[in-house]
C-alpha cells in the first residue's frame, strides 16, 4: 500500500509539473524579453553618445554653426542657433556593421545597434553649449556611462530612468507618443529656452537631448526599440532630504513610507498642516516663472505636468538681517514688474509672448547667472531650508485621447487651460510668503 501511495504521489507529481509546463516556458519567455529590455534600456544612452560622436552628426552641427559648436563663442550666436530652420529636424545613424566598440558590444549581451535617430542635432548642440557646464563635449562625455535609477514613488508612468554616473544628468525612456509630441512642439520649446534665464525666469529643467535608438538581435530577426529625452539632474550637487512632485490635484497616493515622493495631499501633513514658508523674494521668483512656463505650455497644448520640490537642509546664514533687506528689495521690484499681467492672456506662438509673461528687472537681468531653481525659506533655530524646484513631465499633449478621457475621470485629465489655471491656483496655496519684515523682535525692543 504504501509504494502504491508513492507510486500515486510520484504521478501526480509528474502530471502536475507537466501541466505547468506552458506557464513555465511563458515565464521564462518573459524574464528573457525583461532581461533585453534591461540591457537595452542601459546601453541606450551610450550608444545615443556614440551616435552624436558619429561623423553625420559632427559634420551636421559643424554645417549649422559654421565650425565646430565648440567655437560658437557668444551666447547670442547659440541663442539664433537653436532656433534656425535650414537644418533638418532629424539626423539618421545607421551601423549596418557592429560599431568598432568591444567594449560596448560585449556589454549588449547579444543585441547589436542599428540605428540611432538624433531630433534637432544642431539645435540640441547649441543648448547644451549655452546651457550645460562643459558645453555639448562634456555631455557627451556623460552620456556614455549611465546606470539604472529609482526616481521614487511618486510618479504614475512608471517610466525608467537613467542617471549618468557623474550624476549630471537622467536619461527618461519615455513611450513612443511622448517622443513624437516633443517632437512636434520642440521648435516652440527652444523658441523659448532661449529666452531664459536672461529674460524671462523659468523654471523647466531642460530637456538637452533626444533620441530614438534602435537594437537588433545578432541573428537580425527581431528588433527593439528605445526612445528617451536627456535631461538636467535637478537636484545634482543638492544633498535632498525629501522631495515633492506637485501637480494641483489630489491623487490618493499612500505616502506612509518616508522614502516616498510626496504628493498634493501630504504637503501640508509633512508641514504640519502649513504650507511651505518662503521669503517673499523668493515666493515672488517662484509665481512669476510658474507664470511665464505654464503660458508657454498651455499655448502648445501641454498638460500633465508638475513640479519637483526638493528639500535641502543646511546651516543658516550669519547675516540675517542682511539678507532680510536683500529679499525685500527683490519682492518688490518683482512685484512691481508683475503688476499689470494679464491674467487670461493667451498665447499663440513665440512672438506673443511678451503679452502674457512677466520680464526679469533690469538687476535681476544682471543677476540672472545664479541658480533660479534655488528658493531660500526662512532661517529657523539656526536652520536654513532651501528648496530646490524645477518643472518636469512636459511633453504630454492634449489629444482626442485625453479629450476622452476626461470625460471619465474629470479631477484628473483636464484641457491645458484648465490645467494651468488649477496648477498656478494650487502652487499659490501651497507655498506662502513670509511677514519677515512685519515680524516684531523682542531684543529689538529691549532698553
Amino acid at each position: 500500500a504504501a509504494a502504491a501511495a508513492a507510486t500515486a504521489t510520484a504521478t501526480a507529481t509528474t502530471t502536475a509539473a507537466s501541466a505547468s509546463g506552458s506557464p513555465a516556458r511563458s515565464g521564462l519567455v518573459q524574464r528573457a524579453l525583461f532581461a533585453k529590455n534591461e540591457r537595452s534600456s542601459a546601453l541606450c544612452s551610450a550608444v545615443a553618445a556614440l551616435a552624436l560622436e558619429s561623423p553625420q552628426a559632427a559634420a551636421e552641427v559643424a554645417r549649422a554653426a559654421g565650425g565646430p559648436i565648440g567655437s560658437v563663442g557668444s551666447a547670442e550666436a547659440l541663442c539664433a542657433l537653436m532656433s534656425a530652420s535650414d537644418g533638418p529636424h532629424k539626423l539618421e545613424v545607421k551601423y549596418d556593421e557592429p560599431p568598432d566598440e568591444p567594449e560596448l558590444l560585449r556589454a549588449c549581451g547579444g543585441l547589436l545597434p542599428a540605428r540611432v535617430a538624433i531630433l534637432f542635432p544642431a539645435a540640441f548642440a547649441a543648448l547644451r553649449q549655452r546651457f550645460c557646464e562643459g558645453g555639448d563635449a562634456s555631455f557627451v562625455a556623460s552620456l556614455r556611462h549611465a546606470r539604472p535609477w529609482d526616481s521614487g514613488h511618486g510618479g504614475r508612468s512608471g517610466s525608467t530612468f537613467l542617471k549618468t554616473c557623474d550624476g549630471r544628468f537622467l536619461i527618461k525612456l519615455v513611450p513612443r507618443h511622448e517622443y513624437h509630441a516633443f517632437f512636434e512642439h520642440a521648435p516652440a520649446y527652444f523658441a523659448f529656452v532661449r529666452t531664459t534665464p536672461t529674460t524671462l525666469p523659468s523654471l523647466l529643467v531642460k530637456v538637452l537631448g533626444a533620441f530614438h535608438v534602435e537594437f537588433r538581435s545578432a541573428d537580425k530577426k527581431s528588433t527593439h526599440s528605445q526612445w528617451l529625452l536627456v535631461q538636467e539632474n535637478l537636484f545634482f550637487g543638492h544633498d535632498v532630504v525629501r522631495m515633492c512632485d506637485l501637480k494641483g490635484a489630489q491623487r490618493h497616493r499612500a505616502g506612509d513610507d518616508p522614502d516616498d515622493t510626496v504628493v498634493d495631499e501630504h504637503l501640508f501633513q509633512l508641514n504640519g498642516g502649513y504650507p511651505l514658508l518662503l521669503s517673499e523674494a523668493a515666493k515672488a521668483q517662484l509665481t512669476r516663472a510658474l507664470w511665464n512656463d505654464t503660458l508657454f505650455l498651455s499655448s502648445i497644448n501641454v498638460m500633465d505636468y508638475s513640479l519637483l520640490v526638493g528639500m535641502v537642509q543646511r546651516a543658516g546664514a550669519s547675516n540675517g538681517n542682511a539678507a532680510v533687506a536683500s529679499a525685500d528689495a527683490a519682492a518688490e521690484a518683482a512685484a512691481d514688474a508683475a503688476a499689470d499681467v494679464d491674467a487670461d492672456a493667451s498665447v499663440a506662438g513665440s512672438t506673443a509672448l511678451a503679452g502674457g509673461v512677466v520680464p526679469l528687472t533690469a538687476r535681476e537681468r544682471a543677476e540672472a547667472g545664479s541658480e533660479a531653481g534655488l528658493l531660500s525659506s526662512l532661517q529657523e533655530a539656526g536652520r536654513e531650508w532651501t528648496l530646490v524646484v524645477g518643472l518636469i513631465d512636459y511633453c504630454r499633449q492634449y489629444t482626442w485621447k485625453e479629450d476622452a478621457e476626461s470625460r471619465i475621470k474629470r479631477s484628473t485629465v483636464i484641457p491645458p487651460k484648465q490645467y494651468k489655471r488649477r496648477f498656478r491656483e494650487a502652487l499659490n496655496r501651497y507655498f506662502m510668503a513670509s511677514m519677515e519684515k512685519y515680524s516684531w523682535s523682542r531684543e529689538s525692543h529691549e532698553p
